[in-house]
């Protein structure tokens, strides 16, 4: 344990000597202040803190900043960002809320170093969170560390060149239906759903995406039926929803509509223009969620179907891959299938289809041969 050591000088003055031993180099070290409060503090971080003056240096300079906690600092971030739905800023509060707050959330952003955020990473492995969640934390974290740069609150980004844990790539788990096996389940769901199914295999349009469709997005008389896909519901992050951007930039864009999808949405397009509501709806008029869709009408298709023969479980949002699936069978070019899909990039489309694409492998062998012949 660290000691004090009390000396009165010539002049009347007392001194306090706070004596410790270093943990690493197990040397004794001390220094003098005629600060009694600080000496008694110094030793009691010194001893709270393994006898590491660095910690105790550190925590005491904490103490005296006047700069604003790291919580306050990224409540300004997110409150400065002028490009931000009401979901991903519940999303960064709550990133700021589990994953910031217990470790660097209560101290003063001026005292944050590099072998902090280090160390915050480590902690993040240690209690289990995935190299997603660290790195999605981490960009919040410093994005807000770059902002409190511009607000003049520190000298520099303690976040830059920090090497995060890699991710540990898990493919997503995807189930393609054939076109026999869509059919037997639309044979047992509920009539009411039937037309949504059809229209989310024929698009490939994500749940949210379809169910924000008014009919005023769906060009059903031009020279090719389109639907312009702008919006999609989005959670809150409080149980709510409300209508916001799609998910990426790409996912702005018009789908080309086949003429079986344009005779089934047309009824649901023209009653829409009546309602001035959306253009798939509960059966009740209200607006369609992916959960009660699920619970009400897919999983009783489902298990129906399994009782007829079907061997598969797919998902809801399997239905936008069969639709990718049979685009590809078709013929379809891999780069207009990601525009069509609204991927943010070709490679997302790529890593999710290439397996089904034996004959576009098959020519890029040949195409290398060609290349090579001769070397």
């Amino acid at each position: 344990m660290a000691s004090i050591v009390e000396r009165p000088r010539k002049s009347g003055e007392i001194t306090y000597t706070v004596r410790w031993r270093d943990p690493i180099t197990r040397k004794q070290d001390s220094t003098t202040t005629t600060d009694k409060s600080h000496a008694n503090t110094l030793k009691r971080l010194l001893d709270a803190n393994g006898q590491s003056f660095d910690t105790a240096h550190r925590i005491l300079l904490e103490q005296s900043s006047l700069a604003p906690t790291l919580t306050s600092v990224i409540e300004r971030h997110v409150g400065l960002l002028t490009n931000i739905s009401v979901g991903t800023e519940n999303k960064y509060r709550t990133y700021l809320r589990l994953y910031l707050d217990a470790k660097l959330g209560g101290r003063p952003v001026d005292s944050i170093e590099y072998d902090d955020v280090v160390a915050w990473i480590k902690w993040m492995q240690w209690e289990g969170k995935s190299a997603k969640t660290i790195a999605n934390v981490h960009g919040l974290l410093s994005a807000a560390m770059s902002t409190a740069v511009r607000l003049k609150l520190r000298p520099e980004n303690p976040c830059k060149s920090i090497i995060l844990p890699k991710a540990d790539h898990i493919v997503e788990p995807v189930t393609f239906l054939t076109h026999e096996e869509f059919r037997l389940l639309m044979r047992f769901a509920h009539p009411h759903y039937v037309p949504l199914f059809q229209f989310l295999v024929g698009t490939g349009l994500r749940m949210g995406e379809a169910t924000a469709l008014v009919a005023s997005d769906f060009d059903l008389i031009g020279s090719t039926p389109s639907v312009r896909v702008s919006k999609a519901w989005k959670q809150d992050g409080a149980g709510g929803y409300y209508v916001g951007p799609p998910k990426t930039r790409r996912s702005r864009r018009t789908v080309a509509l086949a003429p079986d999808t344009v005779a089934v949405v047309s009824p649901l397009v023209k009653r829409a223009q009546l309602t001035k509501g959306e253009v798939f709806t509960s059966p009740m008029g209200k607006t369609m969620r992916s959960g009660t869709v699920y619970r009400r009408a897919w999983h009783p298709a489902i298990i129906a179907a399994q009782a007829h023969g079907l061997e598969k479980q797919p998902r809801l949002h399997d239905l936008r891959h069969t639709h990718a699936s049979w685009m590809l069978n078709a013929g379809t070019d891999i780069f207009k299938l990601s525009r069509r899909l609204g991927h943010e990039s070709t490679t997302t489309t790529t890593d999710l289809y290439s397996h089904l694409l034996p004959e576009a492998l098959e020519s890029t062998a040949v195409s290398a041969q060609r290349a090579i012949a001769g070397v």
